[in-house]
């Protein structure tokens, strides 16, 4: 539940900028004791207009 409630806090985050675009990236997740963080990378475009979008959440266990 930790891992999906931070991934849902990341993509939030870059929602509003990919909405009715092309979406593609990648998802990393790392731990450290009882921490968790979520990194979203994501390229958003149209065609050959692409942007970058970041997005990252935490969670405690």
């Amino acid at each position: 539940g930790a891992v999906a409630g931070a991934a849902h806090e990341a993509i939030q985050q870059i929602v509003d900028k990919c909405v009715g675009l092309n979406l593609g990236g990648k998802i990393g997740i790392a731990r450290h004791g009882s921490h968790i963080g979520v990194c979203v990378f994501f390229a958003i475009g149209l065609l050959n207009l692409n942007d970058v979008a970041i997005g990252m959440g935490h969670r405690v266990v």
